[in-house]
């Protein structure tokens, strides 16, 4: 049989052990192709480090489980037995002779000595076990007493269940219609009879809504025990009746002019619950409008919470295509100017409305708004103006004259444009003092149109209405085939639309 590889290589290393000098050069060209092979740490990349260090620490893991296994081994395999006196004297029968009588004498005792201690753990032992067996035996016991009551209980209820069960068959099956009707209003009357809650007792009385009013008051004796009839609960109506007026008075507020606006566009609806309605979207956050409908109802009781539920559906925000394209200057530049000084701090809040009631006695009088009342004609927005010289910086709208070249000729031309503004503290607080009183006069001339409309058209008679006519968008034209030169210039032709709304009384 041919030898292996292996045992080839085994062979053939014999051979060198034999040969000191072949096997010295054997083993130093072993150590230079290891050298050569190897590599430091330091010429490692980044990915063989990784790996090798995952190899270190199996390997590291592995010498740490060897270690434990060793040690549970020694700790598992008992002490090796005591060498007797007998056993040295058989297996050196040479010494025998020259052994004295002293050391015979102490190899025997320490063999005795280790013999009842062994014997004393053995009987300390056997005690323990017998006394764990006791124990075991005695938990067996009880637990197998306390098996046996619960399987009796159980047997006893369950023979209770089925004798009631065949008691109840046995009266079920014999008796009449009218026994079963008897069954049932009697268990309905203790019921209403044991009910304390008031919402629960009228749910019981909601059944007898649809019996005819002569036989009602009959069958809800014979069931509920009831002497009167079936009466509705007033406070619950009015609560209803109270309910639905809030709820008018907040959708009317929505729909104001001054607080939504209503979209021109054709597609520009909303459908909910099958009901199609033209989109209005809001002038200002929703914070803002509870607190002019509870200024303007200051009797009207109503959270912030019942506003938002009561909010029409087609009263949404304006998104990014419905912006506000039709601003007033005279508004958003002071707005502009609000916003710097309460983020500086200077003034308590950035709402117009907050400030315009802080320095007037009464919004709603003509000579406090537009500044002839002796008492606040004279009194500023309360300020904190710490540092009067500090730079802050602001956006406003401006008219400006922009020149411009065309067909090599320099024309001019005043356009609307949106700039930034740096100014010290001081100077754009008494500029935005100067604009509000601008503003006042402007937001008491708005609440007063709007007010004056609404009453011209709560008040429509017969024979008048009211016509609204106001620009929508151009629009420019089509055809179906164009050359390329129509597309450019002023070849197309545009249509202007106007959207008009038209109010009729209502009889």
């Amino acid at each position: 049989m041919p030898l292996s590889a292996a045992e080839k290589q085994r062979r053939y290393k014999e051979k060198l052990k034999k040969d000191p000098e072949k096997y010295e050069e054997y083993k130093k060209k072993k150590r230079e192709c290891y050298h050569a092979k190897k590599k430091l740490v330091k010429d490692l990349t980044p990915k063989e480090h990784y790996n090798a260090k995952i190899i270190w620490k199996l390997r590291k893991k592995n010498l740490r489980q060897n270690k434990k296994n060793l040690s549970r081994v020694l700790e598992v395999t008992p002490p090796s037995s005591p060498v007797t006196a007998q056993d040295i004297l058989e297996n050196n029968p040479q010494e025998m002779g020259h052994m004295e009588e002293t050391n015979r004498e102490e190899l025997r005792e320490s063999e005795e000595l280790h013999n009842k201690t062994v014997d004393k753990k053995r009987e300390r032992g056997r005690k323990k076990i017998r006394r764990d067996r006791t124990k075991l035996y005695k938990e067996n016991l009880k637990l197998k007493q306390e098996n046996q009551k619960l399987k009796m209980a159980s047997e006893k209820y369950k023979q209770r269940y089925f004798r009631q069960k065949r008691k109840y068959r046995k009266i079920t099956s014999h008796e009449s219609d009218e026994a079963k009707y008897n069954i049932l209003t009697n268990a309905i009357k203790d019921r209403y009879q044991k009910i304390k809650k008031a919402k629960e007792k009228r749910l019981l009385r909601s059944i007898f809504e649809n019996v005819a009013k002569p036989k009602r008051k009959e069958i809800m004796k014979e069931t509920l025990g009831l002497t009167g009839g079936l009466r509705e609960n007033e406070n619950i109506k009015s609560l209803i009746r109270g309910e639905k007026l809030l709820k008018n008075i907040v959708q009317d507020f929505f729909l104001r002019d001054d607080v939504s606006r209503a979209t021109a566009g054709k597609k520009e609806t909303i459908t909910k619950a099958k009901i199609k309605a033209q989109k209005r979207f809001l002038l200002d956050n929703m914070k803002r409008l509870f607190n002019v409908f509870k200024k303007e109802n200051p009797n009207t009781k109503c959270s912030y919470y019942t506003f938002t539920k009561y909010r029409p559906f087609f009263t949404v925000k304006p998104s990014a295509d419905g912006r506000e394209m039709c601003l007033c200057k005279v508004h958003v530049n002071p707005v502009y100017k609000a916003r710097v000084l309460k983020r500086k701090r200077i003034i308590p809040s950035d709402d117009l409305n907050v400030l315009i009631t802080s320095t007037v006695c009464n919004t709603e009088s003509q000579a406090c708004m537009y500044g002839t009342c002796d008492t606040c004609c004279l009194k500023d927005i309360p300020h904190d103006l710490q540092n009067e010289t500090e730079n802050v910086k602001w956006q406003e709208w401006v008219r400006q004259e922009i020149a411009y070249e065309k067909n090599g000729k320099q024309m001019k031309a005043m356009k609307n444009i949106k700039i930034q503004k740096e100014d010290q503290a001081k100077e754009l607080l008494r500029n935005f003092n100067d604009e509000l009183k601008t503003l006042k006069k402007h937001v008491y001339n708005i609440k007063v149109q709007y007010r004056s409309f609404r009453q011209a058209v709560d008040k429509l008679e017969e024979s008048e209405m009211v016509l609204v006519a106001d620009f929508s968008e151009n629009y420019n034209c089509k055809c179906f085939e164009e050359i390329q030169a129509h597309h450019f210039g002023g070849s197309r032709e545009q249509v202007s639309l106007h959207t008009v709304v038209v109010s009729l009384p209502i009889n």
